[in-house]
């Protein structure tokens, strides 16, 4: 059974650069590696990547309608939609976790993911969230895309669960292959 695997903003954007082949433009700092990380995961791991109703919010406020319409062609392709959840239940974890010091906009799609209770695990690119966190919430590991490979058992030489199709931009690439 694949891991359900909760992201948040960064996540997908990083993924969006990595499906574009153009890692490079993740312009955060270890932003290529993480980008090429994401997509790896998607490729080499049984997991499924899903999606809180406060990520597509920010993700169509972008203000660019390309990125906006770019970012629903892979969201509605290699992401699943968490279902919006009760909204006591998402206001008593956005409280517990801003007390933690948890920032308001983290806490929101974080109460989002903690409030649906599926998920097996996160994945962020925001390393100040990670360490306030201390790598786990509410038994959840929480971390960076290349972080989650060992428990993901991707090693090098792994065959890929999936592969671009060959009109992909990524089947005439390599740097992807592990």
């Amino acid at each position: 059974m694949a891991e359900a695997m909760a992201v948040d903003t960064v996540a997908v954007r990083l993924m969006q650069h990595a499906n574009n082949g153009d890692w490079d433009a993740a312009t955060q700092v270890d932003g290529p590696q993480q980008a090429l990380a994401m997509l790896r995961m998607f490729i080499y791991a049984d997991v499924e990547f899903w999606k809180p109703p406060w990520v597509q919010v920010e993700l169509e406020d972008h203000g660019c309608p390309v990125f906006v319409a770019e970012t629903e062609a892979l969201t509605t392709v290699l992401f699943h939609d968490i279902p919006q959840q009760d909204a006591d239940a998402v206001r008593e974890f956005r409280t517990e976790l801003t007390c933690r010091g948890v920032s308001a906009k983290d806490a929101r799609w974080l109460g989002e993911v903690l409030a649906w209770g599926h998920a097996d695990s996160i994945v962020t690119f925001d390393g100040k969230l990670i360490r306030g966190l201390g790598g786990e919430v509410h038994g959840l590991v929480i971390a960076e895309p290349e972080h989650h490979w060992a428990r993901l058992n991707i090693l090098p030489g792994a065959k890929p669960l999936r592969r671009p199709a060959m009109s992909h931009p990524l089947s005439h690439v390599d740097e992807w292959k592990w």
